[in-house]
């Protein structure tokens, strides 16, 4: 938190910056993001994603990480 709060702290005071998908979702959790939602991660300016699970697809989640440099990737 401290991290986004200093790499971008205007867009945190404008909105929570997480993309979550509540409308797909099953009524009580988000949706959970796959490969074929790609695009719509990729073209969000949100600095949060929820939620992924690797048991459903741990494409998107390789993706992610791939495009950001992250370990694990």
């Amino acid at each position: 938190q401290t991290v986004a709060l200093n790499w971008a702290p205007d867009r945190l005071a404008a909105d929570n910056a997480r993309l979550i998908d509540w409308e797909r979702g099953d009524g009580c959790s988000p949706y959970v993001w796959r490969q074929d939602d790609w695009p719509t991660i990729q073209a969000s300016d949100a600095i949060f994603a929820r939620k992924f699970d690797p048991s459903i697809d741990a494409q998107v989640m390789r993706q992610v990480l791939q495009r950001h440099q992250l370990p694990g990737a």
